[in-house]
């Protein structure tokens, strides 16, 4: 039987679960129509109502809220099924705005190497892929200031392959830029690479990229700044995403 502590944590998954859905709600709210919209504000009060809840009755409460909690986030997710339209500008593939000219690592090469093509290429994040472009993982320049850091070893003495997960989430080039925006929110990143059918690195998508597409667009520009705001807003929050190293599938 799960522990009151268990059944907390799981109802506060819920909840980030219930959050998620309502932001991809209230991205789409202005093209719903009146009534829709007075049904979405239901299902929001319901929400306001379960997270004080939780807040407030702590683990005690936890149990209680939990299938509450998931019963609201199917209410959610129907709602959006029925209501919600996805506007063409952000059904683009990915492969439409991705950069294909990447610059990428291999396991074998060393943090020092991996900081030299970060520099020239004015980047955060560099693929690592196998002899055959396969996406093995990313580095990101946090990860080489940390292993700097906790490793007490010049950069030129570590490998990518010691910093790597081995596992990374990825978008597939025919992927919605909707897609690309949801793995940016879910994962707090700003960059998600972009590889074909295979597995094999095809590009990247930044989240940059779709800022810029979504000021230059003349129609639908309303809806693409809103979840470009919504995901920007996400991935600064602090506390949620997985811990640096925590290995993550890859997703297409």
């Amino acid at each position: 039987m799960a522990t009151i502590k268990e059944s907390f944590q799981s109802s506060k998954e819920a909840l980030d679960e219930l959050t998620r859905a309502r932001d991809e709600a209230r991205i789409q709210i202005h093209l719903l129509s009146m009534e829709a919209a007075d049904r979405f504000r239901e299902l929001e009060a319901n929400l306001d109502t379960l997270e004080r809840k939780v807040e407030e009755g702590g683990e005690k409460a936890a149990e209680a809220v939990s299938g509450r909690v998931r019963e609201v986030t199917q209410n959610v997710r129907d709602f959006l099924k029925r209501h919600a339209r996805r506007p063409s500008e952000l059904s683009l593939p990915v492969s439409s705005l991705m950069s294909s000219d990447v610059r990428c690592c291999s396991p074998e090469d060393s943090l020092s190497r991996a900081a030299q093509v970060l520099w020239e290429s004015d980047c955060g994040v560099v693929p690592v892929v196998a002899a055959d472009r396969t996406l093995l993982g990313v580095v990101t320049d946090r990860d080489i200031c940390m292993a700097a850091y906790t490793r007490g070893q010049a950069l030129a003495a570590l490998s990518v392959a010691s910093v790597i997960s081995g596992s990374v989430y990825a978008c597939n080039a025919e992927d919605t830029l909707d897609r690309a925006l949801t793995i940016m929110r879910e994962r707090q990143i700003r960059r998600v690479p972009v590889t074909t059918a295979e597995g094999k690195l095809a590009g990247i998508i930044s989240l940059a990229d779709i800022a810029r597409w979504a000021r230059s667009v003349r129609t639908g520009h309303v809806l693409a700044a809103v979840a470009v705001a919504s995901t920007l807003a996400r991935v600064c929050e602090r506390g949620s995403a997985a811990p640096a190293g925590t290995p993550t599938p890859v997703t297409h």
